[in-house]
């Protein structure tokens, strides 16, 4: 799978694009399970409280970290924010991974995301999907058939 990020920070005027590939999403699938200090060391917050594996966090935890990880990216030149084996671009990657993968249980594909940071901690996001509905045929009746014949 591949997806398309488009970062637009207007805050500092910079934009950043990102390709999300199948490496991405099997790196996050694989410490999905996992615990990490990150996730330790925000248990005093009451909106992470008893979340200390990745696989509890929903929505909203992926937004709160995408916010303050594209803070601390403000700081950096484009250099670092280009450089995708940046532990914080490793970071904000993994982020937008778990997003996405929450946004896609509901059975679309996403294939294009933008996140629009307005100011401070205004972030909005913007995406393109598709979504394949398939239909199983209605199995025919092959159940036991009664013919009356009453000549």
């Amino acid at each position: 799978m591949i997806c398309n990020v488009v970062i637009n920070d207007f805050e500092i005027g910079r934009r950043m694009v990102c390709v999300l590939q199948d490496s991405d999403f099997d790196h996050q699938k694989n410490i999905w399970e996992d615990t990490d200090d990150l996730l330790m060391a925000l248990q005093k917050h009451d909106l992470f409280k008893n979340r200390t594996k990745w696989s509890d966090l929903e929505i909203k935890h992926f937004h709160v970290m995408i916010v303050n990880i594209l803070k601390m990216l403000s700081s950096y030149d484009d250099s670092v924010r280009a450089d995708k084996d940046h532990a914080i671009v490793r970071r904000l990657t993994f982020f937008l991974c778990g997003l996405i993968t929450h946004i896609q249980q509901t059975g679309c594909k996403i294939e294009l995301l933008k996140v629009n940071r307005v100011t401070g901690d205004n972030v909005f996001y913007d995406y393109n999907a598709s979504l394949e509905v398939k239909l199983e045929p209605q199995p025919t009746h092959t159940g036991l058939k009664v013919i009356i014949d009453n000549e």
